[in-house]
């Protein structure tokens, strides 16, 4: 039950295919979430649909790749981003 033991195990342990595709799932919804806040916040004022979708894109694309390079760290800054939305009625 010790959540500080189990994540250094985690993290210690060495990479599976099965992190890989769990890292990378996350990317993607997180760089889903980044690319649309990102797109609101830093384009231009009245944004019209198809530069939110570029943003998007970017943001999952970017978030993917980094997922495939580092898997582990991908997986716990955008897990909370994954899960933004889930639940919300």
């Amino acid at each position: 039950m010790n959540l500080i033991s189990d994540f250094k195990q985690w993290w210690n342990r060495p990479l599976k295919p099965k992190d890989r595709v769990h890292a990378i799932l996350i990317a993607i919804v997180g760089g889903f979430w980044i690319g649309l806040i990102s797109g609101f916040v830093f384009a231009p004022s009245p944004t019209p649909l198809n530069v939110l979708g570029y943003w998007v894109f970017g943001g999952i694309i970017i978030s993917t790749l980094l997922a495939i390079l580092f898997p582990k760290v991908i997986t716990v800054v955008l897990c909370p981003l994954s899960l933004f939305s889930i639940g919300s009625n």
